[in-house]
């Protein structure tokens, strides 16, 4: 399975999500998945599964931010993420992606990959969050 891609078109925050707001680390678009950076002031940025410190996902962002502007998240822990088509597969695991602040089928994992569990989908059109350590495979 590809890397999933939600766009601002198709996702919005699911009902009873909580907000934050944090401080982005670099350039940020609306539903990418976050990590925090402890090297750099805690500063949001994209999560990947190349590392495990970019593997701790702990957002999703709900707007956009240039880098040292504020960005608005939904915390992994608590979070839903409701799609307006079809994008995710009902009871579908999905973790964070080699490509940054995106997810993919944990599947698709190989070795070598930090692998966080971000969610697993309640239907095909919502995602409930889950917050988990990486496991490096």
């Amino acid at each position: 399975m590809a890397t999933i891609t939600p766009t601002a078109a198709n996702v919005r925050v699911g009902v009873g999500s909580s907000i934050g707001v944090g401080v982005a680390g670099e350039a940020i678009s609306q539903f990418e998945f976050l990590y925090r950076d402890g090297t750099d002031a805690n500063k949001y940025k994209l999560a990947d599964n190349t590392t495990e410190p970019k593997a701790s996902v702990v957002a999703v962002a709900v707007t956009n931010a240039a880098i040292d502007g504020s960005v608005a998240f939904i915390p992994v822990v608590n979070g839903v993420v409701e799609s307006t088509s079809s994008l995710w597969t009902l009871g579908m695991v999905y973790v964070a992606s080699d490509t940054p602040g995106k997810l993919m089928d944990a599947a698709d994992s190989v070795t070598g990959d930090f692998v966080t569990v971000v969610g697993v989908a309640e239907s095909a059109t919502r995602l409930r969050m889950v917050r988990n350590d990486p496991l490096e495979v």
